[in-house]
Parts: C-alpha cells; sequence; structure tokens
C-alpha cells in the first residue's frame, strides 16, 4: 500500500511556530509529525510514502535522511508553485506519480496509534473513503460530509462556518482520504481540468462538484484520536491530549495587573468573548514578561478577561531577555526597553505592531467560574 503526505504549505496561520520551520515538522514528544507519522504507516504496512514539499523543502529532504525507516521508500516531490497553491497542486503531483490505490494524508494532522489502525485497514478495500471525526459543531470550519446510515456519502462541501438549519447531520473532514484504483483515473483527470481554472482551490473541490461519478463511502473516527491543526493553540492542545500532560508551565495572575503594549480591535474583542463565554472555558494563557506583566501576546484576550469580570487569568511568564520582537509597522522602531517604556506611560504602540517569537506555548482548560 501506498501514501501520499502532502507537506508544501507555508502553515501561515502556525506563526510563529512555523517562520523558520515546516509544519510537518513540528515536534511530538522526541519525533516530528512527519517521520511520527511514517513511523505509524510502517507499522500498518504501508512501505511506499510520496511526501509532496514546497516551503522549506530543503528540511524535509534533511528529515527523510537524517530518520530513516528501514523497509520504507520515502519519495519527494516538489511543489515549486506552492506560494500560489491551496493543495490542490500539490494533489496533482502525488496523482501524476501513483497508478494504484493508496491514502492521501494532510500533514497538519495528528493521530493516536489505534486511530492508524483503522484508517488503513483491508476492510476498505475497493472502495474511496473519506474520512470524519465527529460531528461539524458551531466553532467548525472547512470540509463537512453527509452520509446515509450506509455510510454512502450523499454530500460533500466547504464552508466558512455553522449553519444550525442545514449542518446538524453532517461531520467533520479530517484532511485523510483513501482513493481507490476504480476512482483514481476519473479523480486525476478532474483535478488537471480544475487547476487550470483556479490553482488557488482544495483538492477535494473536484471530486465535490463530480460526486455522482465519485462514489465513495464515509470511514468515521468519530471515536479515535485524531487532531488537525491550523494555530499554536490548536497543536498544542493536539499535542497535550495525544501524549498527556506537559511540563509547560502557566500562572494565575490578577487581571489588574496587566497591562496592555499595544492597541487591539474592539470587534475581534467583542467576537472573542462571545466565543469565550459560550465555550466556558479559558484554553490559551496570555503570555507577559516577568517584571511589569506587560501583555506580549494576548492584548484582545486581556480584555475579554475584563469583559467577563475575571479576577485571574491563565499567564506564561518570560524573561524579556529571552523573547525575540520585531516590528510589522516601517514607521514604528520597537525595542524591549521601547515596548516597557511606552506600555507603562501609556504610549502604547498601534494594532499589530510589535511580534514577538516564543521559545514555547502553553495549553490549560480552566472553567471560567474558576476565575471569576
Amino acid at each position: 500500500m501506498k501514501a501520499v503526505i502532502l507537506a508544501a504549505g507555508q502553515g501561515s496561520r502556525m506563526l510563529p511556530l512555523t517562520e523558520n520551520r515546516s509544519k510537518a515538522l513540528l515536534k511530538v514528544g522526541s519525533d516530528t509529525l512527519l517521520t511520527r507519522l511514517r513511523m505509524q504507516l510502517l507499522e500498518r504496512g504501508v512501505t511506499d510514502i510520496i511526501v509532496v514539499a514546497g516551503y522549506l523543502k530543503e528540511q524535509i529532504y534533511q528529515e527523510l535522511t537524517l530518520h530513516p525507516l528501514p523497509g520504507q521508500k520515502c519519495t519527494v516531490l516538489e511543489n515549486t508553485n506552492y506560494l500560489k497553491d491551496t493543495n490542490i497542486g500539490s494533489a496533482l503531483i502525488a496523482l501524476e506519480a501513483i497508478e494504484n490505490s493508496f491514502y492521501l494524508f494532510e500533514a497538519d494532522i495528528l493521530f493516536s496509534d489505534t486511530t492508524i489502525q483503522d484508517i488503513i485497514n483491508p476492510c476498505w478495500e475497493g472502495q474511496s473513503v473519506w474520512f470524519t471525526n465527529g460531528s461539524f459543531q458551531p466553532h467548525h470550519y472547512g470540509g463537512i460530509l453527509k452520509s446515509n446510515l450506509q455510510g454512502q456519502v450523499e454530500h460533500i462541501d466547504i464552508v466558512k462556518r455553522y449553519d444550525s438549519s442545514r449542518h446538524q447531520s453532517y461531520k467533520k473532514l479530517l484532511g485523510v482520504m483513501r482513493i481507490d484504483k476504480k476512482q483514481l483515473p476519473l479523480f486525476r483527470n478532474l483535478v488537471k481540468q480544475s487547476i487550470q481554472d483556479k490553482r488557488d482551490s482544495y483538492y477535494l473541490t473536484p471530486w465535490i462538484e463530480n460526486l455522482a461519478d465519485l462514489p465513495c463511502i464515509e470511514g468515521d473516527l468519530s471515536n479515535h484520536q485524531a487532531y488537525s491543526f491550523n494555530t499554536p493553540a490548536e497543536y498544542e492542545k493536539a499535542v497535550h491530549t495525544i501524549l498527556g500532560p506537559t511540563t509547560t508551565q502557566y500562572v494565575l495572575v490578577p487581571t489588574e495587573n496587566l497591562k496592555h503594549i499595544e492597541q487591539y480591535d474592539k470587534e475581534r474583542v467583542q467576537w472573542l468573548t462571545e466565543k469565550i463565554s459560550r465555550e466556558g472555558k479559558w484554553t490559551i494563557p496570555l503570555k507577559i514578561e516577568k517584571d511589569h506583566c506587560l501583555v506580549l501576546d494576548g492584548q484582545h484576550r486581556m480584555e475579554v478577561a475584563k469583559n467577563l469580570k475575571l479576577k485571574k487569568v491563565p499567564c506564561q511568564v518570560f524573561d524579556y531577555k529571552e523573547v525575540e520582537l520585531w516590528s510589522l509597522r516601517e514607521d514604528e522602531k520597537v525595542s524591549r526597553d521601547l515596548v516597557k517604556e511606552r506600555s507603562l506611560n501609556g504610549d502604547i504602540y498601534p494594532f499589530k505592531t510589535v511580534k514577538h517569537k516564543f521559545p514555547i506555548t502553553a495549553f490549560c482548560e480552566i472553567d471560567l467560574s474558576t476565575l471569576k
């Protein structure tokens, strides 16, 4: 059996973690996402892997060279147009190199070992399968699927938000599929035609538009551990859930002690206040410097804490000397001393000026009632 891993994207929503690192090479314990998945696939008998690389592709080559797996062949194919491509171009590069049934994985997903066992399973033989990981929820967006009682897929879509009048019976797509050799030629041709019209598209779009000609079933993984992520907080939560608690620490800091370093978007604060209030939990600690409680990251969440009348808020505390910073505005100079001086004097920077890079990000899950 062969598998394809799409790892060409920049992972811009994962900044700053992906500023100098491929998203596929983020760490999960002592391994990278890519090597962990390769080992899991090898244990299930997948001995032939294609990795489609683009952004920081040299790192992918280095990872495969430094961490070879005996009995598994890995081929790297390059997507030179990854900056203009969502992922349909990467998919086409792989499709043109394959002539038999295979599994397609997006690189930004973390699986437990038992989940991989149910994905790479002989029960799917002779069928194309779209894997899901639970019901589509109000805070979700992206690919969704609806199937009948027999598991046959009736509708697939890509949506920007949840609609309670339409989406209650839908499942959330995971970013993993099995493409059977019977559907492969048609799917390849459809992707090739689609990319001529619009490169900035998803590989599942041609399947969506031609579902009647590409019969497939749902692979329900809702009882398994499988997590996709698009932000550092989602990544930390996924690792935390799969591997258990880490040594990353946070402390509860009085809300009244926190100080802004730059302005914020009031509409974003309102949206985030409603979201956190609805969820009932605080999941992302603010990042502050240790001497004056300056909020280096989390200006909006600081205001949310005030709106919700929280007495304390979870914070990661940093020695400012250990945090890299730079300006996002050519007309604004930043330095640690300037940030401190302007914050303490009430002359904070404009919105989206000061950018920091932190060595580690923590995850928490605290009921709001305990913070009030």
